[in-house]
């Protein structure tokens, strides 16, 4: 009895044996497919990153070829309108009018192209900061000069009396011009006719904050918080028939905290809206 007993315990423990080890190559097995598959979709997403690689280096040289092909026409046409503004004595009321929404519009479409660039080489690492003592009243007049026409024809008034000339930032000044430039086109954009757009400087601790104050519509909650997002447009719209591709303040964010600053917005809707960069001062 006893030994019939053992061998039936062995018998038993040899099929749990068998069963275990069958278990075990069942989940073997498993776990080979899963590597099979896990490695089928790892060569898969390799193969689209590659995909994706490839279209993004030829959607760069694409965007880089057409606003250098662009870019070259209308500086000629800006050049020739320069020219012939030289001539201006010679021109009839409506013969200046044509000229000047030439120039304002060749302008305008070669700041979109410089925006278009810029973010590519943002998103590239190729934009190179040289950081150096910047006066923004003088880039601000600058910014004046270049928007007169457009300030005469929506009757806008810019006020930079506001800025002080005793004040300097540590800034690379290409990119600090193109940041201001960017808020005083968005303020001057999206303001009514015959309003005022101030700028204003002050020192705040080891910053200077410069800010642009328009008299707009406002923005909602909802837009501002999409506001420095890329080809975002907002629901106000620009109050001349301007067009926005929606990238100036998405290069103004970037480019502000390359240079290590950062930037800010106050607005309510029907009571406008005030742009802030905070730059490090020189001290």
């Amino acid at each position: 009895g006893a030994l019939f007993y053992s061998n039936r315990q062995r018998r038993k423990a040899n099929d749990q044996l068998l069963s275990n080890n069958l278990l075990i190559e069942k989940q073997n097995n498993e776990i080979k497919d899963q590597q099979t598959a896990l490695a089928a979709a790892k060569a898969e997403l390799e193969d689209k990153l590659s995909q994706l690689e490839s279209l993004s280096t030829e959607k760069s040289m694409l965007i880089n070829i057409v606003a250098h092909d662009l870019r070259n026409p209308l500086n000629s046409i800006l050049g020739l309108c320069e020219l012939m503004e030289m001539e201006e004595n010679q021109l009839n009321a409506a013969q200046k009018q044509y000229l000047s929404l030439v120039r304002d519009s060749s302008d305008r479409m070669l700041k979109m192209i410089s925006n278009l660039l810029n973010v590519r080489k943002i998103e590239s690492n190729g934009i190179e900061v040289t950081l150096t003592e910047v006066a923004p009243l003088a880039i601000f007049e600058a910014v004046h000069r270049d928007f007169r026409q457009w300030l005469k024809d929506k009757n806008i008034t810019l006020d930079i009396q506001g800025v002080s000339p005793q004040i300097l930032v540590w800034a690379d000044k290409e990119l600090l011009f193109q940041v201001l430039e960017n808020l005083v086109s968005n303020a001057v954009k999206y303001s009514p006719k015959g309003s005022m757009v101030e700028i204003f400087t002050a020192l705040e601790g080891d910053n200077v904050r410069i800010s642009v104050r328009d008299q707009g519509a406002g923005i909602s909650a909802e837009d501002q918080s999409k506001l420095f997002q890329k080809f975002q447009r907002l629901s106000t719209q620009p109050t001349g028939g301007e067009q926005s591709i929606g990238l100036g303040l998405s290069l103004v964010k970037h480019l502000t905290e390359r240079m290590g600053g950062s930037v800010q917005c106050e607005s309510k809707l029907g009571q406008g809206s005030t742009f802030s960069v905070l730059i490090p001062a020189v001290t």
